[in-house]
């Protein structure tokens, strides 16, 4: 019964509204399966890319075929102008792709701040000056998996935190790290490695620049 449903339901659509109809079929599917995927914790310890994601992609490209073809199938069974149904085809298709540009990267920036403060009370060093009573944003080197990742960083401390000193990471919000300087003595092992290599670049002083992107 349902197969003969739909194979009649399908006899009655002229070619625009088929091809709106199986647009609107494929494009939903690959575009829930993308946003699934999306969802998933990642399966490792690696830091999440600190890039911002393409306005063109295959989650924003089937986001606005998925909406604009439902959007223009639905209105052309009600009017029998051509072209009224491509227009809000466009303009639902439109209004997806750009509300999906602001979700994924709403959504990649929130799980790199909860992947971040899973190293809440990490250690870290000092790659740029840390401004004091979070005046501005200076950098730091944290060792992930083996990797060095760079974040941004302020602190409440009411004196400037300089280049090489070892910090303590209170939190990680809004795109940067919230540190405190670390005593001497409670040093950890990764920050000695750290510093080590920051300082081996120059064989006396520190150069960070190895550690801030620059060849």
């Amino acid at each position: 019964m349902i197969h003969s449903l739909n194979a009649n339901f399908l006899q009655t659509l002229n070619l625009m509204q088929m091809l709106f109809f199986w647009f609107g079929i494929f494009a939903s599917v690959l575009f829930l399966a993308e946003m699934i995927l999306l969802f998933l914790p990642p399966s490792s310890l690696s830091l999440p890319k600190d890039e911002t994601p393409p306005v063109f992609s295959e989650k924003t490209v089937t986001a606005f075929l998925a909406a604009g073809s439902l959007a223009g199938l639905i209105t052309s069974f009600f009017v029998e102008n051509i072209w009224l149904p491509i227009l809000i085809a466009i303009l639902f298709g439109a209004l997806s792709f750009t509300g999906t540009v602001f979700l994924i990267r709403k959504i990649v920036k929130v799980q790199k701040s909860n992947f971040l403060n899973r190293f809440a009370g990490a250690d870290a060093v000092v790659s740029a000056k840390i401004p004091p009573e979070r005046k501005g944003y200076g950098k730091i080197v944290l060792l992930i998996k083996d990797s060095y990742e760079k974040l941004d960083a302020v602190t409440d401390e009411t004196d400037l935190i300089p280049v090489g000193s070892p910090v303590k990471i209170l939190e990680y919000t809004d795109d940067f790290a919230v540190v405190c300087r670390l005593e001497k003595r409670k040093i950890g092992n990764k920050q000695t490695k750290i510093q080590r290599e920051m300082q081996a670049e120059t064989g006396a002083g520190i150069n960070t620049d190895r550690f801030n992107g620059k060849n």
